[in-house]
C-alpha cells in the first residue's frame, strides 16, 4: 500500500518533466478556448426563451384581443299604444261601453289646424249629467279657474286626474308616429284648464257651477257625435298660458262627464 501511494505522488512530477521536455524539443502546445462573444446582448437575444403551454383561446377571446368587437343591438322599448286609437276605444265611450254614445263631442282646433299664441284649446262634453269639475277646483263668475286640484290625490281608477287636463308633446321627425313622451300613459304631466263654461258639476246631483253658458260646439264636432243628453260643458286652455313656442304639437285631452266616466281624445295643433 505504501508503495502505491508513493507512485501516485510521482505523477505530477512526471507530467511537469514531460511538458518541459516537449518545450525543449521545440514542440508547441496549443491550448484552445471558446472565444467570448463580442456582443453579449446579441447572444442573449438569440437565446431561445422557454415557453409555457397555454390553454387555447376561444374565437370570441381572440376576436377581442385583436380589437374586433361584436355589439348587440340595444333592446327595443315597447311602444305604449295610444288611448286615442281604435284598440283602446274603452276610453272614448261613456261607461267604457260601445252601446253608449260618446260624451266627448267636439274639439277646437280641429286636427292639424293652427291656433294663435293668444288662442284657445277647447273641448266639449255632452251628457245628461253635464261635465265634471272636482270639488277641489274653484272658478269665479267668469268661469276662470282660481284653484286647481291635486292630480296625485284627485284621480280616477285609470290614473287620470278628475280635473280636465291636456298632455302635450312637441312633434319632431323622430316621434311623428309615436310613442309620444308627453302622453299620460308615457309619463306626461297634466296641464289643467284655464276656464270652464256650461253645465259643469263637482259630482252627480251636486248642482251646476255658476259659470257662463258654453259656446256652440257644432263647428268643431268630432264626426257625427251628438253626445248623450242635452247638458253641455266646455273646457278651455289658453295657449298663452302653456308657454309653447311656435311648432307642431300633439295634444291629448282627458275629461269626465258628470257621471264620472272618462273620455280621452287626441289631436295635433300648429302653434303660430
Amino acid at each position: 500500500m505504501a508503495q502505491a501511494n508513493r507512485d501516485l505522488n510521482l505523477i505530477p512530477t512526471l507530467v511537469l518533466i514531460l511538458f518541459a521536455g516537449l518545450g525543449a524539443a521545440g514542440v508547441g502546445v496549443l491550448v484552445t478556448r471558446k472565444p467570448s462573444p463580442a456582443n453579449p446582448t446579441q447572444q442573449s437575444a438569440t437565446r431561445p426563451t422557454p415557453t409555457k403551454s397555454l390553454p387555447a383561446k376561444s374565437a370570441e377571446e381572440t376576436s377581442q384581443k385583436q380589437g374586433t368587437f361584436t355589439f348587440e343591438p340595444p333592446p327595443e322599448i315597447p311602444q305604449q299604444a295610444s288611448v286615442c286609437s281604435g284598440a283602446t276605444l274603452v276610453f272614448d265611450d261613456e261607461g267604457a261601453s260601445s252601446s253608449d254614445s260618446n260624451i266627448f263631442i267636439a274639439l277646437d282646433p280641429p286636427n292639424a289646424q293652427a291656433v294663435g299664441a293668444t288662442g284657445n284649446i277647447r273641448a266639449w262634453v255632452s251628457d245628461e249629467a253635464g261635465g265634471r269639475i272636482p270639488s277641489s277646483v274653484t272658478a269665479d263668475s267668469s268661469g276662470t279657474i282660481t284653484k286647481h286640484s291635486d292630480p296625485i290625490i284627485d284621480k280616477d281608477s285609470h290614473g287620470y286626474p278628475w280635473e280636465p287636463a291636456i298632455y302635450v308633446t312637441l312633434l319632431t321627425p323622430q316621434n311623428q308616429n309615436g310613442p309620444f313622451p308627453g302622453d299620460k300613459e308615457n309619463g306626461g304631466t297634466p296641464i289643467f284648464l284655464t276656464a270652464v263654461k256650461g253645465k259643469v258639476t263637482p259630482g252627480k246631483s251636486s248642482g251646476w257651477l255658476p259659470v257662463p253658458t258654453h259656446d256652440d260646439p257644432l263647428t268643431y264636432r268630432i264626426g257625427n257625435r251628438v253626445g248623450d243628453g242635452q247638458h253641455v260643458a266646455e273646457f278651455i286652455w289658453n295657449v298663452a298660458s302653456l308657454g309653447l313656442s311656435p311648432g307642431n304639437y300633439r295634444v291629448q285631452v282627458s275629461v269626465h262627464d258628470g257621471d264620472s266616466h272618462l273620455a280621452v281624445e287626441c289631436t295635433t295643433i300648429v302653434v303660430q
